[in-house]
């Protein structure tokens, strides 16, 4: 007389052998979000007051360069981290932009 496992069901369907494709790395492309939140808010930011604009480009650049590494490692695209850092560059040329012109107009 032969059982079956107790652990295993009596029918099993192909989706049992494989993992759920929105449950694995949702959570992996969060520092590449927030790159890119982070360079847009510089971005703003820099319009109305160029040191709080660095501020929040600084992390933009930060997140996006960390989020590209694991992107990278990961095989995958690294588009939102790209734009975070391109954001943040912008967001600290504007900023510095205005400090060039607010000095030369003393």
């Amino acid at each position: 007389m032969t059982a079956t496992p107790s652990h295993a069901p009596a029918t099993r369907s192909p989706l049992d052998r494989h993992p759920s494709p929105v449950a694995e790395g949702g959570h992996r492309r969060n520092r590449a979000t927030a790159s890119l939140v982070l360079g847009i808010i510089a971005l703003l930011a820099s319009l109305l007051s160029p040191l709080i604009g660095w501020v929040f480009a600084a992390f933009a650049v930060t997140f996006g360069a960390k989020g590209r590494v694991q992107a990278r490692r990961a095989g995958r695209g690294d588009g939102r981290a790209t734009a975070g850092i391109v954001l943040g560059i912008v967001a600290i040329l504007l900023g510095v932009a205005q400090v060039a012109l607010a000095l030369a107009f003393l």
